[in-house]
Formats: C-alpha cells, structure tokens, sequence
C-alpha cells in the first residue's frame, strides 16, 4: 500500500473519475496542457502547491491522489463522495 511519502499516482486517475478536462486542471496547476499531461505521466514533478490546487479543482483531498478512486456503480455513475467538510454522521 503507497504510504505518504510515496509519489502521488492518481492523479490521472481522480481526474478522470471526477469527470474533470486536462484543459481544467492544467489551468489549476498553472501550466499549460502539455505539460500538465507530462506531469501527469510522472507525478514526482508536481510540487505540494499544485496538488493542493488539483485536490481543489478535483473537490477530492489532496491525501487522496496517493490512493484510487472508489468503484464505478453499475451502469458508469461514479460513486457519491460526501461534499469536502461535511461530517458522515
């Protein structure tokens, strides 16, 4: 299991699960396209501030790009994911 020292590998990943563009999240790491899908491909070239604003373009935690997104439901829904700051109970 990727413990949180561990390059953050789901990026691509939760991006793609939480149905966000590289156009959009390429703006929030403020880099262009290209770049962003270079560093998307070798994660260990985001810095802390960019994937801070990644987690928040994404509305997931940043501590959650160290793990995979949760199942799709049957018939291609993803998961629902409580809102950021809300309590379970």
């Amino acid at each position: 299991m990727a413990g949180m020292g561990d390059i953050p590998s789901g990026i691509r990943a939760w991006r793609e699960f939480m149905g966000v563009k590289v156009e959009t999240a390429a703006r929030a790491a403020g880099m262009d396209m290209d770049q962003y899908q270079a560093f998307e491909t070798y994660p260990i070239n985001f810095n802390l501030q960019q994937v801070v604003s990644l987690a928040d373009a994404f509305g997931v935690r940043g501590d959650q790009f160290w793990f995979p997104p949760p199942k799709r439901k049957e018939g291609g829904e993803r998961a629902r994911l409580p809102a950021k700051g809300r309590s379970r109970a």
